[in-house]
């Protein structure tokens, strides 16, 4: 039956065919259709009527033509689209950040940071400190205590909060920050990067 392949929008298609009627002009309209595969298809079509040496209405036609392809590109491109607009939000978010944001291996090599990150330990910009800094744990962090407390907490928990640690700045000065951190698994449960957030508190710790 008509029912078992085009079950829904069918009060649409007939308006269109009914409007033809009237107006003896085309009327286009889009709409799903089931397939014998069980697949939805999109069809456009169109009502249209032809008229008689009287001026009289004789025909109405309906035209379909399968245009799935054409609007799974068209859904695919704004997809993308959106995908591209939440990608670069989220890198003006992640650059304009006043706080330091950061993603590191487990083993503590930087993944990416921010530029306020780099700037609150003394670099210049995020390229700076990755080209001088291999290994965040080991070259910024200071106090051994400090970072196996740490590595225990996200190891366990997977997350940091509020935990106040001193580091290094590209001079060797010392400042104290505030670090909230996460670890990030894989779908076996193992940790494959650290990321997290610090803030300069130096000035309320002197």
């Amino acid at each position: 039956s008509i029912e078992q392949i085009h079950p829904d929008d069918r009060p649409r298609v007939l308006m269109a065919a009914e409007k033809a009627r009237l107006s003896g002009q085309g009327e286009r309209v889009e709409y799903r259709m089931r397939h014998k595969d069980g697949s939805w298809r999109i069809l456009e079509s169109t009502a249209c009527t032809t008229r008689d040496a009287r001026g009289q209405t004789d025909k109405l036609v309906i035209v379909n033509r399968d245009i799935t392809q054409r609007k799974q590109t068209e859904e695919l491109l704004l997809h993308n689209a959106a995908l591209r607009h939440a990608e670069e939000k989220y890198r003006a978010i992640f650059e304009d950040a006043v706080v330091g944001i950061f993603q590191m291996t487990p083993d503590g090599r930087p993944l990416s940071i921010n530029r306020a990150l780099a700037q609150i330990h003394g670099y210049d910009s995020p390229e700076q400190l990755m080209a001088e800094v291999s290994n965040l744990v080991s070259q910024l962090f200071i106090g051994s205590g400090q970072i196996d407390e740490l590595k225990r907490v996200l190891d366990e928990k997977g997350v940091v909060r509020s935990a106040e640690v001193e580091v290094h700045c590209r001079d060797r000065s010392r400042k104290w920050v505030l670090a909230n951190m996460r670890a990030v698994c894989d779908s076996d449960g193992k940790i494959v990067l650290y990321e997290g957030t610090i803030e300069d508190i130096t000035d309320r710790k002197i």
